[in-house]
């Protein structure tokens, strides 16, 4: 027989289409190239590329509610961006951006197919993640690594920019109406502050339509074991869930490694005095108790990962830890 799809997996593949409109309706994941253009600007082929790969290659995975194509916008918004992507261009035989869907696929499914993609790769590899993109990455090379190449005076290299390393409150199915208000917030005020709307501010538009899915299952937006058995039919967010039965991120933070990685992370802690982003004040443990129901957060965090978490690889008995001391972003 015909087999109907899930209703639920294809309203959030939707909006995953909506976030990364470079990935297919099938939303395999795929690796683009960074190519210079004839003005000396920078742009990502729309050819996709595969390995296996020789020499030095950089790559960039990008976050939830990302595409490649706003990592790169966001580098070349700067002069400190644009050089190092001139620096990058010249230093590595190929920089290459990784597109994956966010939310209705796993990074552990986002990570096979960037393990497939680089199967038999050599030379040094090195990588710069952006918050969930941390995940896929350690799933690639700690679950996924045994099909490169590398030899043993060239390990992987990977930096961590405020990844949920040991997940994030903001996917806590008992924090979710509070996180879609947070997120709401979020795209509110960056609209009205900084200027940001349409589809270069992903949070207004998406915690609408994941609200409407919410509902459209439960019949509301509350804390019943409903919106529980949701956040598992999400399972961008289900993988990176801050719950201590979170399956996924226990049996990745057990160990052993396929390869041995370098990974450094930088950290951060969003605690603005602006006064239109005071906002996140509510969703802080130190409000009053009387806003207990309001708290995403339990301690330092960037809006988005818990800043603990940034650093946690995990407590096994293969001892994996950090390359260096984290890079503090303030």
């Amino acid at each position: 027989p015909v087999l109907a799809p899930n209703k639920v997996i294809a309203a959030i593949g939707a909006i995953d289409q909506r976030l990364n409109p470079s990935i297919e309706r099938s939303l395999r994941s795929r690796l683009r190239q960074l190519r210079q253009d004839g003005s000396g600007g920078y742009a990502l082929t729309d050819i996709e590329v595969a390995g296996p790969f020789a020499g030095r290659t950089l790559l960039f995975v990008h976050g939830t509610f990302s595409n490649a194509a706003n990592m790169l916008a966001e580098f070349k918004s700067t002069l400190f961006g644009q050089r190092f992507l001139d620096s990058a261009m010249k230093k590595y035989d190929r920089v290459l951006f990784f597109e994956h869907a966010t939310l209705s696929v796993s990074p552990v499914i986002n990570a096979l197919e960037l393990g497939r993609a680089f199967a038999g790769s050599t030379g040094q590899i090195h990588t710069i993640a952006h918050s969930r993109g941390g995940l896929i990455v350690r799933w690639w090379l700690e679950g996924f690594g045994s099909s490169l190449q590398l030899s043993g005076g060239r390990p992987a290299r990977v930096v961590f920019a405020g990844s949920p390393l040991h997940g994030t409150s903001l996917a806590a199915p008992d924090k979710l109406q509070s996180a879609m208000s947070l997120i709401s917030n979020i795209g509110t005020f960056a609209e009205m502050t900084l200027k940001i709307a349409g589809a270069a501010n992903p949070f207004l538009w998406v915690g609408g339509k994941l609200v409407e899915v919410v509902v459209s299952v439960t019949g509301a937006l509350s804390k019943t074991p409903l919106v529980d058995a949701l956040v598992a039919l999400i399972p961008g967010l289900a993988g990176q869930s801050a719950v201590n039965n979170n399956h996924e991120l226990n049996r990745l933070r057990l160990g052993p490694c396929a390869v041995n990685p370098l990974y450094y992370v930088v950290k951060s802690n969003f605690e603005t005095e602006n006064p239109g982003w005071k906002f996140w004040r509510n969703f802080r443990k130190d409000r009053m108790g009387d806003l207990a129901a309001d708290i995403v957060f339990p301690g330092p965090n960037d809006l988005v990962v818990d800043t603990v978490s940034m650093t946690d690889l995990g407590e096994s008995d293969f001892k994996l830890k950090l390359a260096g001391a984290p890079c503090d972003f303030g």
